[in-house]
């Protein structure tokens, strides 16, 4: 099924444009995307084009792609003084997801990814499926990060790799500048570091 969200400031609010399940709405400066089901299935197409200004750019809840999907995600945003931190991503065992996202930062910006692969709370690791998520940061016209996270079936548990953690992944732009932060975490860890970094709770 095909989901599109195309999200943009006006005076006073935001304008949101949709096909699909997906949603937004402004809690103060917080943009915040809704989807009803909360999860990625089957051969789902989400296609988000963000436009904003001092904002904070987030979702509802952890995201979840399911067994034996084939997802593909793309992002355009361009971020002005804002921020992009969705929720972590959850990996069912047996799932596929490609993400492609491209950011244009105007002054700065920070953008967050968190994968989780396996359902870790109730015990299962992702062990079958094939993930590739591609990242692009432009600032002043210019590729200043190209980052692409691959998974195919149990290769990330190589220690050399990520072993058996989960990966929180931090741009901040300013300018032309760039400083990119990667952390290997237990999956318990997850929502408190997620928290920490974003300083959203919920």
């Amino acid at each position: 099924m095909r989901h599109l969200l195309r999200v943009r400031d006006i005076e006073g609010g935001i304008l949101v444009e949709r096909e699909g399940s997906l949603n937004a709405i402004l809690i103060d400066n917080t943009v915040i995307f809704t989807n009803p089901s909360e999860v990625m299935a089957n051969y789902d197409n989400f296609h988000y084009e963000i436009a904003v200004k001092n904002k904070v750019v987030t979702d509802q809840a952890y995201n979840k792609v399911l067994t034996n999907s084939r997802v593909h995600v793309v992002i355009r945003a361009t971020l002005e003084n804002s921020k992009y931190l969705p929720h972590p991503i959850i990996l069912y065992n047996g799932a596929g997801i490609t993400i492609e996202g491209e950011f244009h930062v105007v002054d700065k910006a920070e953008i967050m990814e968190v994968f989780v692969p396996g359902r870790r709370g109730m015990g299962e690791n992702f062990v079958r499926g094939d993930v590739k998520a591609v990242t692009r940061i432009y600032s002043r016209g210019k590729l200043i990060v190209y980052d692409v996270f691959k998974v195919k079936d149990d290769d990330y548990l190589n220690p050399n790799v990520m072993g058996n953690k989960c990966l929180v992944s931090f741009f901040q732009v300013e300018d032309s500048e760039h400083q990119v932060s990667r952390e290997l975490i237990d999956h318990r860890g997850v929502f408190r570091r997620w928290s920490e970094i974003t300083g959203l709770w919920f």
